[in-house]
């Protein structure tokens, strides 16, 4: 009897265990988080991650293939994600290719299993082009580069100290800040310092991995003589119009103007104009050495400088006369007289018929 009771003892409890293991299966959800967060693409320079970010359904560990401290440059990674599911959840039943990993080329999963493998493009170029283009050595006159010649690599801009107005002053020393931008596929990541070189200059300073180049060259030479002869946007004056007041800037020089007579908002009639002129030389040029009666003004009679100097004298034909019925009269011909002669002329024509 005492046999018989233990063996239905026995059973029962097997019975109440299996009915709980299948409670307990039942009651675990499928894991349906797709995106595995907190696995990046590998950076040249950058640290592996050893795990993914945690989330309500799963953890996971991740390692990598080929193994390294920090990401090679051109090199291609494989990611080995094993997860862990939490409790409540399971992953089986999880379909094959469920998984998503930012930035892989391939994401790759076995259903049921635990384990998902991402493969990610190769990593960037380390940027092997050392000569920097474009940058030539200052010299009076000339006019500041902006940007270096583009590499199949990276593209820069140029800043110049002192700061260049225009064009290189004369016997002056300038400094070159080159920033380099890496282009998709290439990183300065690597880049050993003092790698690249510069034409012209007389050091060359560069940080390892980082993205600015600076130059130092030499001392500008003296200051170059204008060349520019003629002197651009002095209008010749013409009645009722407006006098300018400064020229076109060339490369070379900028300049004022002022007239003789004085100009009173416009141009009169009948009158002969003389424009002075004042040259200003800009940086790294010189009106020293240019001689005498060397500058030209468009519709002047004459113009005349001393030599050495930026002073410009212009002589101008004399403005048109008032306009009236039978041409232009001369400026003292104004409005009430006008118009008193007419009378006059017309009335004495009357009386003749």
């Amino acid at each position: 009897m005492k046999k018989a009771l233990s063996i239905l003892l026995a059973a029962m409890l097997a019975l109440g265990l299996t009915a709980l293991m299948a409670t307990t299966a039942s009651a675990e959800a499928a894991v349906n988080i797709k995106a595995i967060v907190g696995v990046t693409a590998p950076v040249t320079g950058a640290a592996p991650v050893t795990a993914i970010t945690e989330t309500a359904q799963y953890t996971g560990t991740v390692a990598w293939s080929p193994d390294a401290a920090t990401f090679l440059s051109s090199t291609s990674y494989t990611a080995t994600i094993v997860l862990t599911a939490k409790a409540g959840y399971t992953l089986t039943g999880v379909e094959e290719n469920f998984f998503v990993v930012a930035g892989a080329a391939t994401v790759a999963y076995t259903a049921g299993s635990d384990t998902i493998t991402a493969v990610f493009p190769a990593t960037a170029a380390t940027i092997s082009a050392a000569d920097i283009g474009g940058v030539t050595a200052p010299a009076s006159g000339a006019k500041p580069a902006a940007a270096i010649t583009a590499s199949a690599q990276y593209t820069g801009t140029v800043t110049w100290s002192p700061t260049v107005s225009g064009s290189f002053a004369a016997n002056t020393g300038y400094t070159a800040a080159i920033k380099l931008t890496a282009k998709p596929g290439y990183t300065l990541v690597g880049v050993p310092a003092d790698f690249f070189t510069i034409a012209g200059a007389t050091a060359v300073t560069y940080a390892a991995g980082s993205d600015t180049i600076t130059a130092v060259f030499s001392a500008t030479g003296p200051a170059v003589t204008v060349d520019i002869k003629a002197i651009p946007g002095v209008i010749p004056p013409t009645r009722g119009l407006p006098p300018v007041t400064a020229i076109i800037a060339t490369d070379q020089f900028t300049g004022t103007v002022t007239w003789s007579p004085a100009v009173s908002g416009a141009f009169a009639a009948s009158t002969n104009y003389t424009a002075t002129i004042a040259l200003v030389a800009k940086p790294g040029f010189t009106v020293s050495g240019v001689a005498k009666d060397f500058f030209t003004v468009t519709g002047a009679t004459a113009v005349s400088n001393d030599a050495n100097s930026g002073m410009v004298t212009a002589e101008f034909p004399p403005t048109n006369g008032v306009p009236g019925i039978f041409g232009s009269h001369p400026k003292w011909y104004g409005a009430w007289w006008h118009y008193v002669l007419y009378f006059i002329a017309f009335g004495w024509i009357w009386m003749q018929f």
